[in-house]
């Protein structure tokens, strides 16, 4: 199989503590010399994409370190959408996760975290697998937070 694309990847720093990261990448993945057995022949998938590969990628991510120790970021991911088999027949569809958090230092070398993710609670694919009868798919996480507190020593 081969693949040929282009990715961009860029990072800003802007005035009272603003950033802004973002990446995007673009593919076009292809078989060259493959053939499925299909009922104890071979079928040439030449030309096919391969299963889970997305078509592009985007990721959007802002970031501001605010007076008194705190951080709040906020960001956007992007999957477009992939093929779960050989054939090309099926597609799992595009999907877009909206994430926030915040940081908080509270001493030098500790830190406590809230993390929101999936904050539009959209249901989504992330992978598929073939049971042998039916195709299964993974669905992405549901609206969720996570607390952690971290200590450098």
């Amino acid at each position: 199989q081969s693949s040929r694309g282009v990715e961009f990847s860029a990072s800003v720093r802007l005035p009272m503590g603003l950033t802004l990261d973002g990446n995007a990448a673009f593919l076009d993945a292809r078989y060259d010399d493959f053939a499925d057995e299909v009922n104890g022949e071979y079928v040439s998938r030449n030309g096919k994409t391969p299963p889970s590969v997305p078509e592009r990628s985007i990721n959007l991510w802002a970031t501001w370190n605010a007076p008194g120790d705190w951080q709040f970021k906020g960001g956007v991911r992007s999957v477009g959408p992939r093929y779960w088999d050989n054939t090309n027949t099926t597609r799992i569809p595009t999907y877009t996760v909206v994430d926030a958090g915040v940081r908080k230092r509270l001493a030098p070398r500790t830190t406590v975290d809230l993390s929101l993710r999936n904050l539009t609670d959209r249901l989504y694919a992330t992978d598929f697998y073939y049971n042998g009868y039916a195709p299964q798919w993974m669905l992405g996480a549901p609206r969720s937070a996570e607390v952690s507190v971290t200590y450098g020593f």
